[in-house]
């Protein structure tokens, strides 16, 4: 059902909001949770290359404040974070998206993977 344009109508019908089917062109980011991460509401971090163009604009047209991963830290999965209040808890090696945060006033850490 995850990949089927109808079956995320139906969802959003049960859930009782609108969903936005966007497809991911990347193999290496096969989950959306592996290039885009919600922040709050209006606001994400995310990896544009992984999304083809309709994605990347129905995202952009829908989500006011987004914060684009440079390919290094997409490839280390930073926007595989995990979100608490404003506090943003990512892999290591993703010092620039914590630099960028950090500007924005969301506190970030990284966590290495055991």
């Amino acid at each position: 059902m995850r990949s089927d344009a109808s079956g995320h109508q139906q969802i959003g019908r049960l859930l009782g909001c609108r969903v936005i089917p966007v497809e991911l062109i990347e193999a290496r980011y096969y989950h959306l949770d592996t290039c885009f991460c919600p922040l709050s509401p209006g606001e994400a971090i995310w990896y544009p290359p992984a999304f083809d163009e309709y994605g990347q604009r129905a995202i952009r047209e829908h989500v006011k404040n987004l914060i684009e991963v440079e390919q290094p830290e997409a490839e280390r999965f930073a926007c595989n974070a995990v979100v608490i209040g404003r506090r943003v808890i990512t892999n290591t090696g993703c010092d620039q998206l914590h630099s960028v945060l950090a500007i924005a006033r969301v506190r970030s850490r990284c966590h290495a993977a055991r």
